[in-house]
Order: structure tokens, then sequence, then C-alpha cells
């Protein structure tokens, strides 16, 4: 695993997702493979690209 992964690492309903950003926009994949969740909250500055990207989508 990346270290990175568990950074880009969300939890939505009880279930894992990787995301990323591709060619401008907010990209979630499931992450069924990450079997625990991660023991520390990503870091603030990771919440808040994740947060503004999905700001930045809503019409």
């Amino acid at each position: 695993m990346h270290p990175n992964d568990r950074l880009r690492t969300v939890w939505l309903f009880g279930r894992p997702y990787w995301w990323t950003t591709e060619e401008q926009r907010l990209v979630l994949r499931s992450a069924h493979w990450l079997l625990t969740p991660p023991t520390d909250p990503p870091p603030a500055p990771v919440l808040t690209d994740l947060v503004q990207q999905l700001a930045a989508q809503r019409p």
C-alpha cells in the first residue's frame, strides 16, 4: 500500500473510498481492499482539499 493511500481514504456510509483528482474532477474509487479504518483521521489539508473539490462540483 502506498503511504498516501490511507491519507486519501474516506469512509462514506461505512465503506472506504480512495479519492483522487483526475482531469480536474474528483474521483472516488472503492477501497474494499482496505480492511480496517485508519486509526487517525486524515490530516486537515487533505480534508480541506476534499471538501473544496466536493464544493466545486456542486451545480
